[in-house]
């Protein structure tokens, strides 16, 4: 059996899941926005460039995600999200990353308390 995780976003799953693949060096094998999607004709305008449906891989691991209406998103609370790598080499550039694109957040602030040396 395999689990995967399917994450909703408000409008940022594209350049998350870019985000992803970059910094964790995986593979989008799938995206798809709403306005390329059978469903085109049921969404507005505003919607046409929204993700429908997109998986993105580390080797036998994945994620998938959406961008949700705003009807139906709702702000992802008490959930962590945990990467293991093979070297402190690894968790340091990822660690880097985040601090570089997230500092300041909740995310960089809970790498920093996982990595004290990479300071």
């Amino acid at each position: 059996m395999d689990l995967t995780p399917y994450l909703n976003f408000n409008g940022t799953c594209a350049d998350a899941f870019t985000f992803y693949a970059q910094t964790l060096n995986g593979k989008i094998v799938f995206m798809q926005t709403h306005g390329d999607s059978p469903a085109k004709d049921f969404v507005g305008a505003d919607w046409q460039d929204k993700v429908m449906h997109a998986r993105v891989e580390f080797g036998n691991t994945a994620l998938m995600g959406t961008d949700a209406p705003e009807t139906h998103y709702r702000k992802p609370q008490g959930m962590t999200v945990s990467i293991s790598v093979s070297s402190l080499d690894e968790a340091r550039r990822i660690f880097e990353v985040i601090l570089e694109n997230y500092e300041g957040s909740d995310v960089a602030r809970a790498a920093e308390d996982q990595i004290p040396a990479a300071n």
